[in-house]
């Protein structure tokens, strides 16, 4: 067993790592050709042999998520939990800003100036709520590969899931990059941006297409499991309640989003993740667990609200 210290400096080196490679290959590309569209493979690759390389040296470590949309979907499958989880985030994101500074310190200014050190952007006249859209498709894909090829049932080898991840990366990278810059990853956007301080307009963009996705791939990973259950058996219940209302929450969010509705979907997603947490809390209970547990479900569910709250100001941000 790794204690907490390691696997948050193996997630900021892994973070750190993907950024310095992926975006330092960016600032490459455009101080020896000055164009990033001819090169997009080159760019792609440096982004996936970094997670395939760095995920087969630390994920027996952390996991080697480096990405918050990865710790997303395992905070939403239950098998970390809320501080945990926090704390991924927070590790991922100080080596992204670490990894962007450094390259901004490093490189010749107009090796990165005129790439933003590789912050991504959406292209001219292309919608944000499409942003969003690309940005959430590609990385549920990416998270679903992670959640496939870890799964410890099907005995894959650390450097074939690197492989695989970092492959799934370099594809949705291919395709979401010339519209979105193909970010997969909110560390990844908020990194460069803060060292860069460019396109803030378009942030929300990198966070709640992500996000989205790898809530959503967590639920996906979740109902085709090889067991047919995340984990203990006993929690497939008030796993299952909670997953159907944050799925019915976040299809309310989308909705809210497209047809602007002011502030009620904001407290129906309240309400039906609060009607969730007091499910897992009872549920959890009646399978033979104690109130205590019970109550940190509770606290998972407000935990859940606040993400959801997040999302919904942020994409009606975006839109308007």
């Amino acid at each position: 067993m790794f204690h907490t210290s390691q696997k948050l400096t193996a997630e900021f080196l892994g973070t750190f790592a993907l950024v310095f490679f992926g975006e330092g290959a960016a600032c490459a590309v455009q101080y020896l050709h000055g164009s990033l569209d001819v090169n997009m493979l080159t760019v792609a690759m440096a982004h996936g042999l970094a997670i395939a390389v760095f995920f087969t040296a630390l994920s027996q470590i952390s996991g080697g998520h480096f990405n918050p949309a990865v710790t997303m979907g395992y905070w939403a499958t239950k098998r970390i939990n809320t501080i945990e989880a926090a704390m991924y985030w927070a590790a991922q994101i100080a080596g992204a800003i670490a990894a962007a500074y450094l390259l901004r310190a490093m490189l010749p200014e107009d090796a990165w100036r005129n790439v933003a050190l590789g912050t991504p952007e959406l292209v001219r006249d292309f919608p944000k709520l499409a942003g969003m859209a690309l940005e959430g498709v590609a990385t549920f894909f990416l998270v679903f590969i992670f959640f496939a090829t870890t799964d410890e049932d099907r005995g894959i080898a650390p450097s074939s899931a690197g492989l695989a991840i970092g492959f799934t990366y370099v594809l949705g990278i291919l395709v979401a990059m010339p519209f979105t810059t193909g970010a997969l990853n909110p560390a990844r956007a908020f990194g460069p941006w803060l060292a860069t301080g460019a396109h803030l307009a378009n942030q929300g963009v990198y966070w709640v297409g992500p996000i989205a996705g790898g809530f959503l791939a967590g639920l996906g990973a979740f109902r085709l499991d090889s067991t047919g259950v995340s984990g203990d058996t006993a929690f497939a219940p008030h796993r299952a309640v909670g997953f159907t209302m944050g799925v019915v929450a976040l299809v309310i969010l989308i909705a809210a989003l497209i047809a602007r509705p002011g502030t009620r979907a904001v407290v129906l997603s309240a309400v039906l993740f609060l009607l969730a947490a007091l499910a897992q809390s009872l549920l959890a209970g009646l399978a033979g667990n104690t109130v205590l547990f019970g109550g940190l479900h509770a606290l998972d569910g407000l935990a859940i609200l606040g993400i959801a709250a997040f999302l919904y100001l942020a994409a009606r941000r975006q839109h308007s």
